[in-house]
Order: C-alpha cells, then structure tokens, then sequence
C-alpha cells in the first residue's frame, strides 16, 4: 500500500489590489521555488545513492548465494570490517563528524589496513583481548569518526606509523604535530567543561597515552594513564567504560603498561605500538 506523501503548502500573496507585484513578494516567490529545487534534488540524490548501495548488496548475496553449498555448516561471523572502511568508501552525506580532506581518507585507510594489524600482531598485551583486530576496527575506529578529538588521535597513529617511511617523512611528522596538539586542546576543552563527556575523553587521552608509548616517552606515557585513571574513578569505575567491555580492556592493558614502567622496565618506542 502507498504511504501518502505530506506535502508543506506555503501560500504567498504575489500581487495588490491594483495587480503590481511588489518586490518583497517576487523575492519570496522565487526563494520559496529555489528551496523545493534544492529539496527535491537533495531527495533524488539520496535515492539514487540508495539505489546503487541496494544494488551492490544484491550482487554481494548473489555471489554468496552461489557458494552457499561450500558455506554450509559455517558459523555466522561479523561483516568484514574492512568493508566498512575500505579506501572506496566516500561519505556523500557528510556523516563524518568533521569534513575529510583527501590525505585524511588515505591516513585513516592506512590505520585500519597497516597500523591496527601491525599493532594488535605485535603486542601480547593486546592479543589477550579478544577478536582484537576485529574489534579496534569495528569499535575503536568507528567511535572515532564521531569525535573530532578522537578521530585526530586515530590520525595522529597513521602518522607515526608513517614517519619511519623513506617518503614524506617530514609531512607527516608535522602532521602528527598538528593532529598532536588539536587532540590536546580537545582534552583541555572538555576538563573545563561542566558537561564532560567522560567516555569521549577517556578515549582521547588514551590516544595520547600511545603517542608517547610510541615515541618512548614513559613519563609522559605514565601521566595519560593516571588522568586516565582519575577520569575513570569519576565515572564510577571501568565497567562504566562503553563499546561492551572493549575501552575497559584497553584501560587495563595501559594500567600493566604502567605498573611495568614504575618497576623499571624501559619504554618501547617505535617499534609498532608494543605496549
């Protein structure tokens, strides 16, 4: 059955008495018809890119569908995250909490595709977490694209990972900087705002946390986990942390890292974000 569609009626009175139309009227007319232009456009486009993602799917489920004898008795898995945030995905509504320019697409690529693996392969602290990789990308990166001050921490681990390139070396390390400190001021901001969201910072700091594991400075290292810490205790505890256990498990990965560092044991930096 078809839904009835409510259309918004704006009547405008285009003429006097007399028959002259004044100005004010002719400039309503024409604003009022260039707003129904924009919006029936707006609404063509959504359903064209509707249209094409449908299709996509429909394809998908026909090539599986086609394979369903091999795929018999297999469990269910989760949709391949790389899919999610793959290098041909586009944001054509804006969804993004920030505008992406083009060497952010490529940075957050790289994050997902070379850091996250590299990371969760090399560090045994994180391979104790669960579906680790699978999770950082499905969880951690995609909370980070509704937060600016977390997606600049994301983009600031792209960066490191890249300074030890034999190209661009110098564009990232000042992009690193830049993303550095934009994280920082976001920190700042929110500590001095009576509506904190804790759960957004306590992510942004941890972002910084593993900047300085990466750049081997314990210290500085040490001083993000107990912030993060404090932030924690004001929340009520760690099983207040959000993502279903996820960012609690970070929280205590850092915590050992910590614990390691005041008994002595030396940073690990640069080398894949063993911590």
């Amino acid at each position: 059955m078809a839904t009835r569609q409510i259309v918004k009626v704006q009547f405008i009175q285009h003429s006097n008495v007399d028959g002259t139309k004044p100005a004010k009227s002719q400039r309503q007319v024409y604003s009022h018809a260039a707003r129904i232009a924009h919006a029936r456009a707006r609404i063509s486009r959504a359903e064209k890119y509707a249209r094409e993602k449908s299709l996509n799917v429909s394809r998908v489920n026909d090539d599986s569908g086609s394979n369903s004898h091999e795929n018999a008795g297999k469990t269910d898995v989760v949709p391949n995250p790389w899919g999610l945030l793959s290098s041909d995905r586009r944001d054509p509504f804006g969804s993004f909490v920030v505008p992406f320019k083009p060497i952010e697409h490529f940075l957050l690529d790289h994050y997902v595709r070379v850091v996250v693996p590299d990371m969760t392969g090399d560090c045994k602290s994180l391979q104790s977490i669960g579906n680790m990789c699978d999770r950082m990308i499905r969880d951690w990166t995609r909370f980070a694209l509704t937060d600016a001050g977390f997606l600049y921490g994301t983009l600031l681990s792209a960066c490191r990972h890249l300074e030890g390139s034999k190209q661009d070396t110098r564009m990232y390390r000042e992009l690193a900087t830049q993303y550095k400190l934009e994280c920082v001021r976001f920190v700042i901001e929110a500590l001095s705002n009576e509506a904190l969201d804790k759960n957004i910072t306590f992510t942004r700091i941890l972002s910084l946390a593993f900047d300085e594991m990466w750049i081997g400075d314990g210290t500085m290292f040490g001083r993000h986990v107990e912030g993060a810490m404090r932030l924690v205790d004001l929340m009520g505890g760690p099983k207040m942390l959000m993502l279903n256990g996820f960012l609690e498990a970070m929280y205590n990965v850092c915590i050992n890292k910590k614990m390691n560092l005041d008994q002595g044991e030396k940073p690990c930096g640069n080398i894949h974000y063993k911590i």
